[in-house]
């Protein structure tokens, strides 16, 4: 399935996630209001819409195993709004929401399982993680000290399983969103660290919730060929005749 049907294909459904997170990016998160219900509502809603997206296709695909991967995104996708919720009160539910999204890694990671693996790749990336572990390290204090760790091989872990899966000799633009995502993910995280552990970044806020919903749009919508090729296999009608009898009748009557 090319791009173009991608995007025609989940342009509507996908309406209410754009519009909600354009609210929070450029209405709510300017003003920087004390931490509210409110303000959770505000934050979890685009997230609230890609699991009503990702749980539509699977509605109507049935919640089968064959639906593995779906399952583990829409999963995935529940458990970071819950960590959504909890950064609202960053000072007191922190290491909460960080567990929350340390489960989402790791199903989506479940989600990437599988062949090739590819480990050179990880070998790349873990370097990566060391020195900028190094940057944060100082500011660490208390069990975030080992609770980063922690959190960065599971997302370092799920970037890995979704670069992996490309092929790059045969293009899947929906392994790519999924890559792409992931991608995202660990920059958004990335910035959230240095930004909360090491120095303030000039609109750090805003980079983090953008990168953070681009991310989390991209992995939501790998889910779309695997469940389309779960309806494939459904009995398919058979296809109508040509009409023939007008030919027939030039041939009788030359």
């Amino acid at each position: 399935m090319g791009i173009i049907k991608i995007l025609q294909s989940t342009g509507l459904r996908l309406l209410p996630f754009i519009n909600s997170s354009l609210i929070y990016l450029l209405h709510w998160l300017p003003q920087r209001n004390a931490p509210s219900p409110w303000g959770i509502l505000l934050k979890c809603l685009p997230i609230i819409f890609l699991c009503i997206f990702v749980g539509s296709y699977l509605y109507r695909s049935g919640f089968s195993r064959k639906q593995r991967y779906s399952i583990c995104i829409l999963t995935g996708l529940i458990f970071s709004g819950l960590g959504d919720a909890c950064l609202v009160y960053n000072k007191d539910f922190f290491i909460h929401g960080l567990l929350f999204f340390a489960v989402t890694h790791f199903l989506y990671s479940m989600a990437f399982h599988g062949k090739p693996y590819r480990f050179g790749f990880l070998l790349v990336i873990l370097p990566v993680f060391a020195c900028v572990y190094k940057v944060l390290y100082p500011g660490l204090k208390g069990p975030l000290i080992y609770l980063c760790v922690i959190y960065g091989l599971l997302i370092i872990i799920m970037f890995w399983r979704a670069l992996a899966r490309i092929n790059f000799a045969v293009l899947s633009w929906t392994k790519t969103f999924a890559c792409m995502g992931a991608l995202l993910f660990v920059i958004s995280d990335t910035v959230l660290a240095i930004n909360k552990f090491t120095v303030p970044i000039p609109y750090g806020h805003h980079i983090i919730m953008t990168t953070y919903y681009t991310a989390q749009l991209g992995i939501a919508l790998s889910v779309v060929p695997e469940l389309e090729k779960s309806c494939e296999d459904e009995p398919q009608k058979p296809c109508s005749q040509p009409k023939t009898s007008n030919n027939r009748k030039r041939i009788k009557s030359s």
